[in-house]
């Protein structure tokens, strides 16, 4: 790929917006053939980081992140405990699939997804990310209550 083809991707993808969450949902409509024996939030984490990075090997992201979409590092506790929250399931697999992406192929938003920011931040990326999820539940609750996740 080019460098100008590189830079328009990342210029395109700096933040995200609530109809890029539906075409992130209809990603994991197609992820979820090709991986069925994935949960759905870990074939959401592979659509975001496909919406992300179109280019990206999905089986390399598949096999790197294994908990890619979980509340909390890796498989933690904080899943258990927070997993009856959508807000936070969204979260967590956009924040994982941004930060993954960022990390692995230098394309994308980085963990904080949801600012126009320069800074690859966990924590901002956190506040930032779960205020957004909460904003989508308000302003477009037919997208929200779309997601399986």
């Amino acid at each position: 790929m080019t460098f100008h083809k590189r830079l328009h991707k990342l210029q395109l993808v700096m933040t995200i917006n609530f109809e890029e969450v539906l075409k992130i949902h209809k990603n994991f409509k197609q992820i979820e053939n090709l991986f069925p024996c994935n949960s759905k939030r870990k074939n959401y984490f592979l659509a975001a980081c496909l919406h992300f990075n179109p280019d990206i090997d999905l089986q390399i992201a598949s096999k790197l992140r294994p908990y890619g979409g979980l509340i909390g590092i890796d498989n933690s506790s904080w899943e258990d405990r927070l997993k009856g929250l959508k807000i936070l399931r969204l979260h967590a697999v956009l924040h994982d699939a941004a930060g993954f992406v960022h990390d692995h192929s230098q394309m994308g938003p980085g963990y904080t997804y949801a600012l126009p920011c320069p800074i690859n931040s966990c924590f901002l990326g956190h506040v930032s990310g779960i205020f957004f999820c909460y904003l989508l539940k308000l302003n477009r609750a037919e997208t929200f209550s779309l997601l399986e996740c």
